[in-house]
């Protein structure tokens, strides 16, 4: 599934967890903070993991690559390792990831 498809899922989760899984009622703003936030972080750790398992230059140790997607997402290390299950390489497992990492202060200077 690609990222629009797979909408209705998180908010069908999201759903679910506010009415079935809380036991305070629902509110409007914790669906919204819980349908975009697990949206937008399921798809970081989908490209990340794809990006262990496919990237070609991690091909030169590959135990690395599959041991780091495992863990970055497990239930897809466990589909792998059980069912054979991979994220098939595209166009996009050749996107480079890069990280920055910045320690500081958030306080404005006044005077």
């Amino acid at each position: 599934m690609n990222f629009w498809q797979s909408l209705p899922y998180v908010v069908g989760g999201s759903l679910i967890w506010e009415f079935l899984g809380e036991t305070k009622p629902a509110s409007s703003i914790d669906f919204y903070t819980t349908t975009l936030g697990w949206l937008y972080l399921g798809e970081v750790i989908y490209r990340l993991t794809d990006y262990a398992w496919n990237y070609p230059a991690n091909n030169q140790y590959p135990i690395i690559g599959k041991v780091t997607g495992s863990l970055i997402n497990p239930v897809a290390g466990i589909n792998r390792f059980i069912f054979g299950k991979k994220i098939p390489f595209t166009k996009s497992s050749l996107t480079p990831v890069s990280f920055q990492f910045y320690i500081g202060s958030n306080h404005p200077l006044t005077k």
